[in-house]
């Protein structure tokens, strides 16, 4: 059956980090986080709490766990403290930044950091064993320990970390073998399918990555880190190479200096070894929008400053040889023909305007056009999808 609501009540003014079933004692649960944790207690009148006692000044705590009967908890000063009611019984200097995770196992307790930093404790808190994720070969993209876990017999631990890896790693031996990994941070937008082997797929994300994953095998085959968040990536024809768009922004934060100096620009990889072929920049905002031509002559970029940029591919040059410019709002989609001699955009302004690839110049007779063949349709505005919208529907409706 479904679990039903025993009770609930706020939890603090502060941001709240974790919480935890306690082992045994006076206390069903405890909730910490930023400055504050608290110890509750559960009747039939619901919720009551009690503060925890840290002494002179409250620590932010992140992290905890059972050990035994006692209580231990993790903080961002890098001390496991242990609880005997709501009091500090003892404190362990147990490593050089935040303890973000914690694990209880038959023979002690396992501890995560923000360092990159595993460690194995004995009952009495002991220090049995180190390990240094960093080390690990592949090497973790962000090192911060999220979660850790031990099998029943204590030979084998799971680490996963902030990057979205997890690791597998002998006790014994310490060898650290890497299970799965993915983007790990805000958004991910740009995705591209190879254009001969379906089985193979590219994508860019904010976390300034770009991968190439094996869809049969679920796995991730190769990744490039490029300085800047990127939202926008294309395969080549012959699927030799990867094109993507550097800039994004989250919320209202627009991408600046701190997310890279690239912001506007584009790079070139090349898909088998992910070296980088070329990386330039012309656009004055965030690209939104990638794609190689059918013949590959030609390597296109829309931006957030309305406008299409158009890069000569052949030779690996990529040198721009024309814009399209009369797009009143940042580009949304384009596509090719399947000749490559025309292009067909939307903006954010819901404009579907047409433009020569070999000049960047409009073309206003629309109709002349309306009989061409397109290599893709990936447009929201146009002819093939005058039926994906209802009636009474807005732009925001349908985004791709």
């Amino acid at each position: 059956t479904d679990g039903a609501l025993v009770a609930k009540c706020k939890g603090d003014r502060n941001k709240v980090l974790f919480a935890q079933f306690t082992a045994g004692g006076d206390f069903t649960a405890v909730t910490g986080g930023v400055k504050h944790m608290k110890f509750w207690r559960l009747s039939s009148s619901g919720f009551t709490s009690k503060r925890a006692k840290f002494g002179r000044k409250s620590n932010t705590v992140v992290s905890a766990a059972n050990l035994g009967q006692k209580l231990v908890t993790g903080a961002v000063d890098g001390k496991i403290y242990v609880w005997d009611g709501t009091k500090i019984s003892k404190a362990v200097p147990a490593h050089d930044q935040a303890v973000t995770a914690l694990f209880e196992h038959s023979t002690g307790l396992v501890s995560g950091s923000k360092d990159g930093q595993v460690r194995l404790w004995g009952p009495g808190m002991d220090l049995i064993s180190a390990i240094d994720l960093t080390a690990a070969r592949p090497a973790p993209f962000h090192p911060c320990v999220r979660s850790v876990c031990m099998s029943n017999d204590g030979s084998v631990l799971l680490v996963g970390t902030q990057a979205s890896e997890i690791y597998e790693i002998t006790v014994v031996s310490k060898k650290a073998t890497l299970l799965s990994e993915a983007h790990c941070k805000d958004e991910l937008w740009g995705l591209s399918c190879h254009p001969r082997a379906p089985h193979l797929a590219a994508t860019a994300g904010d976390d300034k990555t770009v991968r190439v994953w094996n869809l049969a095998e679920h796995r991730m085959v190769s990744k490039a880190v490029v300085d800047t968040m990127s939202r926008a990536v294309d395969w080549s024809p012959d699927g030799s190479m990867l094109g993507c768009g550097l800039g994004g922004r989250v919320g209202r934060a627009r991408t600046g200096k701190r997310h890279g100096k690239n912001s506007g620009g584009m790079v070139v990889l090349r898909s088998d070894t992910m070296e980088v072929v070329h990386l330039g920049r012309d656009a004055k905002e965030q690209i939104s929008e990638v794609r190689f031509s059918p013949d590959a002559a030609t390597f296109a970029v829309g931006s957030h400053d309305n406008n299409i940029y158009l890069y000569d591919a052949r030779g690996g040059r990529f040198e721009l040889r024309g814009k399209c410019t009369k797009h009143n709002s940042y580009i949304t989609h384009f596509d090719f023909s399947s000749d490559s001699s025309t292009l067909v955009s939307n903006c954010g302004a819901y404009e579907l305007l047409f433009f020569r690839v070999s000049s960047g110049d409009q073309i206003t007779d629309s109709k002349s056009l309306r009989d061409t063949e397109w290599a893709s349709n990936t447009c929201i505005l146009g002819w093939p999808v005058q039926g994906i919208f209802e009636p009474e529907a807005d732009g925001t409706d349908v985004n791709g």
